[in-house]
């Protein structure tokens, strides 16, 4: 039984093959096989919307560009809502960098809206690197290994936390392993399984 016809037979038992004898018998119906009950292995036809939905589950690309583009807007509106929050420049008097200047509505909203802009791009594309790799990363191991448990989440999340912390240095990329294979351990066994 092939990983895609696994999933057919998960996901949508409504189309399987109905039996056409109550018991295969040498004489049996046609489609059969002798000693078993119901029809032989036969071709099912899915309807397209849910060959669209089997194709974005099984397809490590699909799911990679998804989980990208998911984290993209998440960053983008985290960016924007942690940016209301910072300060743009030193705005009280005798702080270090204090520059008695007078900006008009117009100046300050334009730098609010740079400043925020700036922030929301910045998140965007750090959630977006993270969750398109971190799902990428994901589907391979779990292709490669055959079944779905924590351990794909611990090694993809090792994967992406080294991968990423790589460019720091040796050290770094080994505690953002562990610090990305610890949170995928938390969020599988406390959030999204918690049985």
């Amino acid at each position: 039984c092939s990983r895609k016809q696994a999933t057919e037979r998960m996901y949508f038992p409504q189309y399987l093959p109905k039996p056409e004898s109550p018991e295969g018998e040498a004489g049996g119906a046609k489609g059969t096989i002798p000693g078993v009950k119901g029809p032989g292995p036969q071709k099912m036809e899915l309807p397209l919307e849910m060959r669209v939905q089997q194709m974005m589950t099984e397809n490590c690309a699909v799911k990679s560009a998804v989980s990208g583009v998911m984290g993209f807007a998440l960053g983008g509106l985290m960016g924007v809502f942690f940016a209301s929050f910072e300060q743009m420049g030193p705005t009280i008097p005798g702080t270090p960098g204090y520059t008695a200047q007078t900006l008009t509505m117009k100046e300050t909203f334009r730098q609010m809206v740079s400043h925020t802009y700036g922030r929301a791009s910045s998140q965007a594309k750090n959630f977006g690197l993270v969750g398109a790799l971190f799902a990428g990363t994901e589907c391979l191991i779990e292709g490669y290994r055959g079944q779905s448990d924590v351990g794909n989440m611990l090694m993809a999340g090792c994967m992406t936390g080294g991968a990423l912390g790589l460019r720091a240095g040796p050290t770094p990329a080994l505690a953002g392993c562990a610090g990305f294979a610890a949170f995928s351990y938390f969020m599988e066994k406390f959030l999204i399984h918690p049985d």
